[in-house]
């Protein structure tokens, strides 16, 4: 102990002997145990803090000390309850599912939901875990980019863009021309119509709702009464990107514009493309539905065409 003392000392961890200090030497590991007074210590193993919790940690990971998948599962789970429930455990197999379950429900309390989704299909019946998985299947059954405006013209006229995202959703507008603007909002599903909070603690009552995004399942279009004086404004999914936009502007289609900066304009990708290739030149028609079309000239816009 004296040489272990001398070792530790060069690192200036203890700075002087203490006959309150007592140093375990286990497995090429070191422990302190700093008595404070009746019944209170600090375990301090290789220079840090050596708490219940990490101790539940290693009693768990040598149940299943062969496989380093599941072990680097175990340093993540937080809850000492949940770990001395794993020390209960006395089959090997079934100590692993039970470490996977936690990490992926988990995963759902930190809105990781595409790497809980990964874990419980591995799952297969354990527990809730299909249960779990049309919960998160539901919870994101309309992610994805959707726009609409109400059709009417002139200064009346209001466009929409939605990112939805889960629980969450986001309303992209645009500022002075210049840059995006983002307003967080939360939402939840009611018999497929998305109702759309402005706080989250307002979630467990849907008359708190500020929106109500009506869903018509023969169109695949959400529609909502924008406060009663602008009308009707009806959004559709024109893609399944749920990425929030940098601060460069998001254009409406414009004339002279290439294919891919009309992909990246308020339209998006269209539904469909009727191509024509004559001996001057190759002409495509987008279609996007509601009377909306764009017309290419060699990869270039040339006309824009709507119902309003």
């Amino acid at each position: 102990l004296n040489k272990l003392f001398t070792q530790y000392q060069s690192k200036q961890l203890f700075k002087e002997k203490s006959d309150n200090k007592i140093y375990i030497l286990s497995d090429n590991n070191v422990y302190l145990c700093d008595i404070q007074g009746k019944n209170e210590f600090n375990i301090v193993k290789n220079d840090k803090v050596y708490d219940e919790i990490e101790c539940l940690r290693e009693k768990v990971a040598l149940k299943i000390s062969a496989d380093t998948e599941y072990s680097k599962h175990i340093y993540s789970i937080s809850n000492i309850d949940n770990l001395k429930n794993l020390l209960k455990i006395t089959n090997a197999k079934q100590c692993k599912k039970e470490i996977l379950y936690l990490i992926a429900k988990q995963y759902i309390e930190n809105d990781s939901d595409d790497s809980a989704t990964n874990i419980l299909l591995n799952l297969g019946d354990y527990k809730d875990s299909k249960q779990l998985l049309t919960m998160l299947e539901k919870k994101h059954k309309f992610d994805g980019t959707w726009y609409g405006s109400n059709g009417l013209l002139g200064e009346y006229k209001i466009s929409n863009r939605w990112i939805i995202l889960g629980d969450k959703c986001y309303n992209i507008y645009t500022e002075d021309n210049t840059k995006n603007g983002i307003k967080n909002f939360y939402c939840k599903l009611k018999d497929n119509d998305l109702h759309i909070f402005k706080r989250k603690e307002e979630m467990s009552d849907f008359s708190n709702s500020w929106l109500v995004f009506k869903y018509d399942k023969e169109k695949e279009v959400f529609s909502y009464e924008y406060f009663g004086s602008y009308g009707e404004i009806k959004l559709e999914k024109i893609s399944e990107d749920t990425e929030l936009p940098t601060t460069s502007y998001i254009r409406d289609p414009a004339i002279g514009m290439t294919a891919e900066e009309v992909k990246a304009s308020t339209w998006g990708s269209p539904k469909k493309i009727n191509k024509d290739t004559y001996s001057w030149g190759v002409r495509e028609q987008w279609v996007y539905g509601d009377g909306r079309y764009i017309y290419f000239q060699d990869g270039v816009v040339t006309s824009i065409s709507t119902s309003d």
